[in-house]
């Protein structure tokens, strides 16, 4: 879990990864003076690739035939992270689930500031 504490930061035109966002001469040139920077907490989980799971991030389940996408997010009531799905089918009793499945299920496709394009093609 230490990957639990790390963060990214999109700025408004970009998103920063952690080493970038930790680099002081950097963070203080660039996101410092974007007065809408967000920063997105990494869920400490991991993706089938390998790859961390942060908030904001669009996954795919690779394990379910019709690989639905789901929006990565914070539950404040539970204090934890959970997962969205984008377009829920009639047959879905729920669409928000609390990420706790296995690494192998899913896949990390791209984050809501950047790839909008995704979100807006499931509606």
């Amino acid at each position: 879990m230490s990957d639990r504490f790390k963060f990214r930061v999109w700025t408004g035109t970009q998103m920063l990864s952690d080493a970038a966002a930790c680099n002081g001469e950097y963070v203080r040139a660039d996101w410092s003076e974007c007065p809408d920077f967000i920063l997105l907490q990494c869920t400490g989980k991991k993706d089938r690739n390998g790859e961390l799971i942060y908030e904001g991030d669009i996954i795919q389940d690779v394990s379910r035939a019709d690989k639905p996408l789901y929006i990565v997010y914070w539950i404040n009531n539970s204090a934890s992270f959970g997962i969205k799905m984008i377009n829920p089918k009639k047959y879905e009793l729920y669409s928000n689930w609390h990420i706790n499945r296995s690494q192998y299920d899913y896949m990390v496709v791209g984050n809501i500031y950047e790839n909008v394009e995704l979100i807006e093609s499931e509606k």
